[in-house]
């Protein structure tokens, strides 16, 4: 694999072989000041300079960009923002080598500068862990057989000169052991040799960050923002008031806005996620709102809010939400939520009138719908026949939305249990009947436009493993119709419904 240098002959090595890296190819003619009289002037031209390179930059005019950089670089070695910019434009054009050739060529101009240091230790762990090719070239160009080993001294070493502590630098040292294990994990599945990774420099590292250890767990292992101790509304704050320069182009404002949207966002989702674990509905909702303000399609709260609401039985809060979202967008999905939510927890005539508009709205587009969507848009209107003692023509609206389904799945199902259910005392055996069927006990066929359906899921159903949770659903709704029905049976299905449940509890 080639020679192998210690880390002071690494990175005094030649650096034969870089391209084109600055070589300048035109003076500064074009920006500079014709006479620069001192060294301000010439400060002014690199600012120049910069700010045109980063416009050429986001233009996609990587070559011009290049040329400038390579010139700035030339003339402020020391100027790592320089490096950095360049490294933006050798990255988005996928050149991985040269981006740590470029920081390997800055540290070799500043041997004692910790930042250079901390910038190539990052692009190496890079081609160790996405480019085998560049990683390839760049051992067998410097000599340095063990990349990560590079990396871990140059990090130390960054750590030890650096006057105030950087959380960063601990955090990206860190990394570095977690990559080699989970590298060596996969090599070893594939029944080739590990990593090596020397012991004392190992526990070099779990030493220097053995302070940020469970900081690194929490940020690195979670995926979740790490809070101070001032909490949430603190960490908000301190992200929309921070002081921050002052940028050039519009690219630039809407990546920093970007970042900075994301990064509360994940703080409110922390803020969501915590308060409903602690049940603390007006704070739920309160972060709710802030996440559904910068996205109202956020269908991962959307769906943690109503879970939370029924599950707590706080029926007008998910009223409100479905009204909300259907005030901002009034799309068929969420006009579908709120007629829904109108028909189960409406109060009043007008409630259901409201309800019945809605699900108006929708009907010319109901096959468009997702299956469930289907299914709750019959269901729902179903109720509202049923709510105003229709049930007859509650059941005609469920057979026309079974028949969509010829009876079969888990849609048809649901049907099939609220069918069950518009049947009044005086005709409740029907419904009992449809229950007992659907809970695989002995009847004879029910003289009833549903049964042919009822028998078309059976079947469908037939030689499939059914969990004790689908068992019960059925039972349930057969033991609820049991005791509306004052039936003798109800004690012998309640029997039968906790021997289940033991199974699971």
């Amino acid at each position: 694999m080639g020679k192998n240098f210690n880390r002071r002959e690494f990175l005094r090595s030649s650096f034969l072989g870089f391209g084109t890296l600055f070589v300048i190819s035109s003076p500064l003619k074009l920006f500079a000041a014709k006479n620069p009289a001192t060294n301000d002037d010439l400060t002014i031209d690199a600012v120049l300079l910069n700010k045109q390179a980063k416009e050429f930059f986001y233009k996609k005019q990587y070559s011009e960009a290049t040329q400038i950089y390579q010139q700035l670089i030339t003339l402020f070695p020391d100027h790592i923002s320089y490096y950095d910019g360049y490294a933006k434009v050798l990255g988005a054009q996928q050149k991985t080598l040269e981006v740590a050739e470029l920081y390997r060529q800055g540290l070799m101009a500043n041997s004692q500068a910790p930042l250079f240091m901390h910038r190539l230790s990052l692009r190496m762990v890079d081609l160790c862990t996405g480019n085998k090719k560049a990683e390839l070239a760049f051992v067998n160009k410097y000599g340095e057989n063990n990349i990560m080993e590079a990396s871990a001294l140059l990090l130390l070493q960054a750590i030890t000169l650096l006057k105030k502590s950087n959380k960063g630098l601990y955090f990206n040292l860190r990394d570095i052991i977690n990559i080699i294990d989970r590298r060596n994990k996969v090599l070893s599945d594939n029944g080739e040799l590990p990593l090596k990774f020397p012991d004392n420099i190992k526990n070099q590292v779990l030493s220097a960050t053995s302070l940020y250890e469970n900081m690194w767990t929490v940020s690195r292992q979670s995926k979740k923002p790490l809070l101070t101790e001032n909490g949430i509304e603190a960490e908000i704050n301190n992200i929309t008031n921070k002081q921050r320069r002052v940028l050039s182009f519009d690219a630039e404002n809407k990546e920093r806005e970007k970042t900075i949207k994301k990064e509360k966002k994940e703080r409110w989702k922390l803020g969501l996620e915590r308060n409903i674990t602690n049940s603390k509905p007006s704070e739920v909702e309160k972060y709710a709102t802030f996440i559904l303000e910068e996205n109202i399609t956020d269908t991962d709260t959307i769906g943690k809010l109503r879970s939370y609401y029924k599950k707590n039985k706080h029926h007008n809060r998910l009223l409100s939400l479905n009204r909300y979202l259907y005030i901002k967008n009034s799309s068929l999905a969420n006009s579908l939520a709120l007629a829904t939510s109108l028909s189960n927890y409406g109060n009043n005539a007008s409630d259901l009138a409201e309800a019945g508009q809605l699900l108006s709205t929708i009907a010319p587009y109901v096959n468009t719908l997702t299956p469930v969507s289907i299914g709750a848009y019959y269901q729902t209107r179903a109720q509202l026949l049923n709510q105003i003692n229709q049930s007859a023509n509650a059941r005609i609206i469920l057979l026309e939305g079974i028949g969509k389904f010829e009876g079969k799945g888990g849609v048809s199902y649901s049907f099939f249990e609220n069918y069950a259910q518009t049947f009044n005392k005086k005709n409740l055996n029907t419904g009992l009947d449809l229950m007992k069927a659907l809970c695989g006990k002995e009847v004879k066929p029910i003289d009833d436009p549903v049964w042919k359906y009822v028998t078309a899921y059976l079947k469908d159903q037939k030689g499939k493993t059914i969990s004790v949770a689908e068992q019960l659903k059925p039972l349930y709704t057969l033991a609820k119709l049991q005791k509306k029905a004052g039936s003798s049976e109800y004690s012998t299905t309640k029997s039968e419904i906790e021997t289940l449940r033991s199974k699971i509890y």
